[in-house]
């Protein structure tokens, strides 16, 4: 089991984020996503950034996670979020994405990666 799991709107547990099909120069519809806390510790400073999946990637960085942004509060987007989850809580941050129009048509796929430092110990992990 994982000490940090991202989950919908719904509170099912998410393996993948779904951005659909969107023409290159568009943007896909906006996902909400929860990251929980299943840890006996307050998380502080969680970095969660769009980066290119060590198992599953396709596509080139322009097009996959250099064009996905992230938000907590549905309006100023970047490309990476720090987030604080109380022990047992969870954050909703937001997720767009947005490929360039020179984007090579095609499946994309890349990764979430999120990390944090308890003590001496830096912790991270994907989902991909």
């Amino acid at each position: 089991m994982t000490d940090l799991i991202f989950q919908d709107g719904n509170g099912v547990t998410l393996n993948y984020v779904d951005l659909t099909t969107v023409k290159r120069g568009f943007q896909a519809p906006i996902k909400t996503v929860r990251a929980v806390n299943l840890t006996d510790h307050t998380l502080m400073n969680v970095k969660i950034e769009a980066m290119e999946s060590t198992v599953n990637q396709l596509g080139q960085p322009i097009e996959t996670y250099n064009a996905c942004y992230l938000s907590l509060d549905n309006d100023t987007y970047d490309t990476s979020i720090f987030i604080n989850i109380e022990v047992g809580g969870f954050t909703e941050f937001y997720i767009k994405w947005r490929p360039s129009d020179n984007t090579i048509p095609g499946d994309k796929q890349w990764a979430l990666k999120w990390s944090y430092t308890l003590g001496d110990t830096e912790n991270y992990c994907e989902l991909v």
